[in-house]
């Protein structure tokens, strides 16, 4: 009988232990800053929607709607002013990994579109993607400064990415 207590109580520490770990979460302002870069994933997903298949007017809207969520998360996760844990930073660069590849083609689409416009609207889309472009520099310097050593490399990979896309973009406009 006693084995059966004594094991019955190790088999609730077990659960215990695994339920505290299972539920554990990442400190709230790492969540709205993830939070937010989910939105900007969604926003991303909109603009190459319209790039492709809207006009001129709709695409406006979605380079507003892109650079209204951009400026969400620099002002959320900006408001990390400690260095997180490795967890958390894993978690924040898990989800920059999924929006980087959105964000290339995003840019590599604007780019193909150069053509489709009159000058008008070529030097509108060129703002605009300058104007991304700066906000998303903002944005990296806040990633930077709550990042630990140990997960820089892989952050800056993923913006070296992004601002490969920009350069890109930009210079088939110019």
């Amino acid at each position: 009988m006693r084995f059966f207590s004594s094991l019955t109580a190790v088999f609730a520490i077990v659960i215990s232990v695994n339920a505290a770990y299972i539920s554990k979460r990442a400190p709230a302002n790492v969540e709205s800053c993830v939070s937010s870069f989910k939105y900007v994933s969604t926003e991303i997903d909109e603009l190459r929607t319209v790039v492709q298949d809207g006009g001129i007017l709709d695409t406006g809207y979605a380079y507003h709607d892109l650079q209204r969520s951009i400026n969400s998360a620099q002002a959320s996760c900006c408001s990390i002013n400690t260095v997180i844990a490795e967890v958390d930073s894993d978690y924040v660069i898990g989800v920059i990994n999924t929006i980087t590849p959105k964000m290339q083609s995003a840019l590599t689409l604007v780019a193909t579109k150069k053509d489709d416009y009159n000058i008008f609207t070529r030097v509108l889309v060129e703002n605009r993607v300058k104007e991304l472009e700066k906000t998303t520099t903002h944005l990296n310097t806040c990633l930077n400064n709550f990042t630990p050593e140990s997960k820089k490399s892989a952050l800056q990979a993923y913006i070296d990415a992004i601002n490969l896309a920009f350069s890109s973009t930009i210079a088939a406009y110019d």
